[in-house]
């Protein structure tokens, strides 16, 4: 964590912007790399595992080709019906045929697909078992659960009849040895018993069992349903589209787990609608071959009527020779009548299906009024025709007109004829359907790719939202941006610190082991001081080269920058060094607070490492243990038993008899002492303030470690009489509401809050300095 320039002095509190930027986003999520990685081995896990359990299913599919309509029934040409068709077939209707009734319910009932046999197994172990099951040997029951089954079983029901209230109603059928089973309803009432092969009745039930191989006690799950509930259950496995867009090629699929029963299926609704499609094309062939037969007769009257007509005429006239003009006249006569005859004759075939209301005759009507608006148009540019000429035309137009619809409709006759004894409709196979090699579901490598992906996204969804929703403060940018609280420095994790804190505690078990008199340790008297020793501590302003005098001086072997000078943690211990004296010039006094918002930051580590390093630069540091509750710092010094801070301010003890060499040169050490009954009282005390006055002037300077500020006013007592105060933090163990409450508590009590130090944090992937905590071979830095 980078230091910046600080103002020196009380920091105030200014809450920060709570957005993540992108950048921090993706710093966020590759720190929490482990937990992203987690969910994803979740997810690729679970869905591994329903890739490899899922049932295979194979899909079979046929093409058939239909055929445009016939646009003419009648056989006679209709320029403007023929106009308003489209060009391209319109399959929409043949499709819905296909997934009709008519056309399912003849393959549900020869393939039994209205009967669903299922067999109880175990989940998910059960389904592990079956695949390693051999079909048609049944496997030994696992766990000695003989009521479920465990692989290779088949059982094949050819017939089930039961009443309609146990349709669609799951009926249990138990296994009984020799190739016997017994069907129960859904209340446990026995309603048959029989034997595979051979029908077996009662209860209203009939049943026939074709096949049967499972264990004596095996238990599957029957059901018969309704023809209803069939089509609807086939229709979820049935597909039918149109290849592409007015080709006419229709793709007829349906999915099952057995790939021969999914041909077998597809090939019967094929052959099924095909057969329809035929059945349908000859009844309406029929249908249409009676009407023409019976509008033969009136055509050929009415042809004869024409001709008789126009024969008269000609023999009153006289033969003439028409003009230009009346060529004209009975070209355009000959084709309004001609279209106006043909869409009568339509007119009258739609009323034997029709009524004169429905679409398709209110179709024919409205062509024919158009047709009349034309012709009584076109007829009226010839009114000057002299009137032989009009009439001749006119005859023979209707001669000719009625000529061509007598000869059509006797050609059309022929060709229904025909159509009425063939076999064939408008559609056709072009494909049948194959046995299909390879299943179409489960797409195991996409399922688990899909997963994986997921599994990124949900890691990734999951540490943002946890940072956005959670309160604990794991990050130092969070601290900058968002408490506006500087960070002097970031303190990696190392497990070093715990190795000679418990080699620590091992040695003074020891030296307490070979003094059989130490009931109460806090309480025995310095050993280390001679009464010379002490003098000449007063009479030198305590300089630390000449305490302990009496005793032979050690390095303490708890503390990390003693031990462990060029471990990557006190690496950066140094660096927060530097950054608290680049601004001790504009602090009011030498005094240093070291605290924390909760316990379990490893403030005192950093309190006893941070004077260490401060003596080694040549200054005269004195370390006070503030935490006269917990203080455990003269564990870690070499002095358990030595009288410390509360026998000074209780007059029990003097100056020189509780300040003690801290093994550094030019170090010197304050213990806690034994625990008052008011500490907060004692540190209030003008006796304290006048001990910090004159510590601040007799030593460069002076450390205190105190006890959290959020547990006892301690903290804040002591602090106010310091010129710096910093907060140790540690990822995840205080909240950004103790952090704030820490601050304006020691605010209220007129201490400087400099600034925080981040201890114990673990390596960072998003981040840029990573490779300073990968330097150290075990990063790490737990707390006192």
């Amino acid at each position: 964590m980078s230091v910046r320039n600080i103002e020196w002095g009380a920091v105030p509190l200014r809450r920060g912007s709570g957005a993540v930027t992108p950048r921090e986003a993706l710093r966020l999520v590759m720190d929490k790399a482990r937990v992203v990685l987690l969910i994803t081995a979740i997810l690729v896990a679970f869905s591994a595992l329903y890739a490899f359990l899922a049932q295979p299913i194979y899909s079979a599919n046929a093409l058939l080709r239909v055929s445009p309509p016939n646009t003419n029934e009648l056989g006679i040409g209709n320029r403007q019906k023929q106009m308003t068709l489209p060009e391209n077939p319109d399959t929409a209707t043949e499709i819905q045929l296909v997934t009709s009734r008519e056309i399912l319910l003849p393959a549900i009932k020869q393939f039994h697909l209205d009967i669903h046999v299922a067999a109880q197994r175990l989940p998910v172990i059960g389904r592990i078992a079956e695949k390693f099951a051999k079909p048609g040997q049944p496997a030994a029951p696992w766990f000695g659960l003989d009521n479920y089954a465990w692989g290779g079983e088949a059982v094949s029901i050819g017939q089930l009849h039961v009443p309609p209230e146990l349709q669609n109603k799951p009926l249990q059928m138990r296994v009984l040895p020799g190739q016997r089973f017994s069907l129960y309803d859904p209340a446990g009432t026995l309603l048959v018993t029989g034997e595979a092969g051979a029908p077996a009745q009662g209860a209203g039930v009939s049943v026939l069992v074709n096949r049967l191989t499972a264990r004596a006690g095996t238990q599957f799950t029957v059901t018969r349903y309704d023809d209803i509930t069939a089509v609807n259950l086939m229709l979820r496995h049935l597909q039918v589209v149109e290849q592409g867009k007015n080709t006419g090629v229709v793709k007829v699929s349906y999915e099952n787990s057995d790939p021969t029963l999914a041909m077998q299926v597809t090939n019967a609704v094929v052959r099924g609608f095909l057969a329809a499609n035929a059945a349908s094309h000859q009844e309406e062939a029929n249908k249409m071959l009676t009407f023409v037969q019976g509008e033969l007769p009136r055509l050929r009257t009415e042809l004869d009527d024409a001709e008789r007509k126009l024969s008269q005429y000609r023999t009153h006239a006289g033969t003439m020779e028409p003009d230009r003009e009346s060529q004209s006249y009975l070209r355009g006569g000959i084709d309004f009548d001609r279209q106006i005859a043909a869409l009568k004759l339509q007119r009258t075939q739609l009323l034997s299906r029709f009524t004169t209301n429905s679409p398709e005759v209110r179709n024919i009507d409205q062509q024919l009024a158009e047709l009349e608006g034309y012709k009584h148009s076109f007829t009226a540019r010839f009114d000057n025709l002299p009137a032989s000429q009009r009439r001749l035309a006119e005859l023979t137009r209707n001669e000719k007109v009625a000529s061509e619809i007598y000869v059509a409709m006797v050609n059309r006759a022929q060709e229904l004829s025909v159509t009425r004894a063939s076999n064939f409709g408008n559609v056709r196979i072009v494909d049948t359907a194959l046995v299909p090699q390879k299943p179409v579901r489960p797409r195991r490598a996409l399922i688990v790719a899909v997963a994986t992906l997921l599994g990124l996204l949900l890691g990734a969804l999951y540490v943002l939202l946890r940072r956005q929703l959670s309160s604990r403060v794991d990050d130092p940018l969070l601290v900058e941006q968002r408490l506006r609280l500087p960070v002097f420095g970031t303190i990696a994790f190392s497990h070093q610190q715990n190795r000679l804190a418990g080699a620590a505690q091992g040695q003074l078990l020891a030296a307490h082991d070979e003094r059989p008199g130490d009931l109460e340790p806090r309480l025995r008297p310095a050993l280390a001081f001679t009464p010379a020793a002490q003098a000449s501590a007063r009479s030198r302003a305590l300089e630390p080269a000449d305490l302990g005098g009496g005793e032979e001086i050690r390095a303490p072997r708890g503390v990390m920058a003693v031990n462990r000078p060029h471990d990557v943690t006190v690496e950066a211990l140094r660096g927060v060094r530097t950054a608290l004296q680049s601004g001790a010039a504009s602090a009011t006094n030498n005094i240093l607070v070291v605290s924390a918002p909760t316990p379990e930051t490893g403030k005192s580590f950093v309190a006893a490492n941070l004077a260490v390093l401060e003596a080694e630069t040549g200054k005269r540091v004195l370390l006070i243990d503030g935490d006269m509750r917990r203080g455990r710092l003269a564990t870690h010094f070499g002095h358990p038993d030595a009288p410390g801070l509360s026998e000074l301010l209780m007059g029990r003890a003097e100056t020189g008899q509780v300040i003690q060499s801290a093994g550094v040169g030019g170090m010197s050490f304050l213990a806690a002492g034994r625990t008052p009954g008011h500490p907060a009282e004692l540190l209030s005390t003008r006796h304290m303030e006048a001990l910090l006055k004159m510590f601040s002037e007799r030593f460069d300077l002076v450390v205190i470690d105190t006890p959290p500020v959020l547990a006892v006013a301690d903290a804040s007592i002591l602090a106010r009489h310091a010129g710096t105060t910093v907060l140790v933090l540690r990822p995840n163990a205080q909240t950004e509401r103790e952090i704030e409450d820490s601050v304006i508590w020691l605010g209220r009590a007129g201490a400087r809050v400099a600034g925080t130090i981040f201890n114990a944090m673990p390596p960072r992937r998003g981040e840029k300095r990573s490779y300073v905590y990968a330097y150290a071979s075990a990063p790490d830095s737990a707390g006192y």
